[in-house]
């Protein structure tokens, strides 16, 4: 009980964390601050409410004029999509996902980042199939391959996740999550030594 526990926590875990660790686009948002890009990654991180301070106080900026106008293009969309997610309003990021993906269908981050706020939301089912989209576009995507598996060790699919988890340690070998993901599928089939070399690693 205790382990099955641990899987859906740690399963949540990457899907919550996965927008401020590794979302490609995340870049293009800290850029707009003008700081050091570790730096503004810890500001986003940490406080997500004083970086927007800090695009406030810069009110000449062409990137503040672009933050207030109305959004015409997929990166237009997606940019909002990502602000309403830092200030918690899922259901928001979501739509505006969905119409960065109306726009330009092949946007594959889009479809991987609107797949971890749909996880978030208890809508397992609408994340696998965003991130399965999104390795559709980009079969080498490994954060769509990871977010996929914890997804579907979350819904209970233990081939399933250990499937896209042995993929997206094949594309990046020496991830601890993954070896964390795995070691919790195979202790949840009762192969205790497996899990406990996952662990280890």
């Amino acid at each position: 009980m205790k382990i099955q526990n641990k899987a859906k926590l740690t399963a949540r875990w990457w899907m919550y964390e996965i927008p401020l660790l590794v979302f490609t686009f995340l870049l293009s948002v800290i850029s707009t601050l003008q700081l050091d890009p570790a730096a503004a990654s810890a500001v986003v991180e940490s406080n997500p409410a004083a970086a927007q301070n800090l695009v406030a106080r810069k009110p000449n900026s062409a990137r503040t004029v672009q933050k207030t106008r109305t959004p015409k293009s997929a990166g237009d969309y997606f940019r909002q999509a990502m602000r309403r997610y830092r200030n918690q309003d899922k259901l928001g990021a979501v739509a505006y996902f969905d119409r960065a993906i109306q726009l330009q269908p092949n946007f594959v981050d889009a479809y991987n980042n609107r797949g971890i706020i749909k996880g978030s939301l208890g809508n397992n089912a609408g994340a696998i199939n965003d991130y399965t989209k999104a390795i559709a576009l980009k079969p080498k995507f490994f954060e769509a391959y990871a977010n996929r598996g914890f997804a579907r060790l979350d819904s209970g699919d233990k081939i399933g996740a250990m499937a896209d988890l042995q993929a997206a340690s094949d594309i990046k070998p020496n991830d601890p999550q993954l070896a964390i993901g795995k070691g919790i599928i195979l202790a949840q089939s009762g192969d205790k030594q497996g899990a406990i070399v996952n662990y280890s690693k």
